[in-house]
């Protein structure tokens, strides 16, 4: 009703191998969203137990950019398959505004776009928020070209 996408994420939920809530020592298969859903939350509690530091939002950030579908999200699958490893490796860096998993000078340029062309904003509005002053501006695009190319301070971290 608000506009949102959801599901948010998704998680295998048909014949998926696990253990079997019949005995201790067997495993069998199993379907549905009563197995999907807590497949999820076992993986939120995975990645809390990696970070312990990290607030709600950061792991539902990390389970969503890094599932399968997160650059064409949609109502169907939402972000996608999630992908726990990726989720635990993930960064909250600022600077890679363009999502190329790697700060260049193509986020730079992609900045300069939105914010003089009407291009689109970053993915994740802190992500243009390189100098960390919450907002996006041209000082962020200064901040970065100094990075990049006069061994200026590496962009901030939320």
């Amino acid at each position: 009703g608000d506009g949102r996408i959801k599901p948010e994420v998704v998680a295998r939920g048909v014949s998926t191998y696990c253990a079997t809530a019949s005995d201790t020592n067997t495993f069998g298969y199993a379907s549905g969203t009563s197995l999907s859903t807590p497949l999820v939350g076992g993986c939120a509690a995975v990645l809390l137990s990696a970070h312990p530091d990290w607030a709600p939002w950061k792991v539902r950030e990390a389970l969503m950019y890094t599932a399968n579908n997160s650059f064409t999200p949609n109502k169907t699958y939402g972000w996608g398959l999630i992908d726990l490893l990726a989720a635990v490796q993930y960064s909250f860096g600022t600077g890679d505004v363009n999502r190329s998993g790697s700060v260049t000078i193509s986020d730079a340029v992609y900045l300069i776009n939105y914010l003089f062309k009407g291009g689109p904003p970053p993915y994740l509005y802190y992500r243009g928020d390189v100098n960390c002053d919450h907002t996006v501006t041209v000082a962020d695009v200064v901040y970065l070209i100094a990075y990049l190319f006069k061994g200026g301070p590496p962009p901030c971290s939320y």
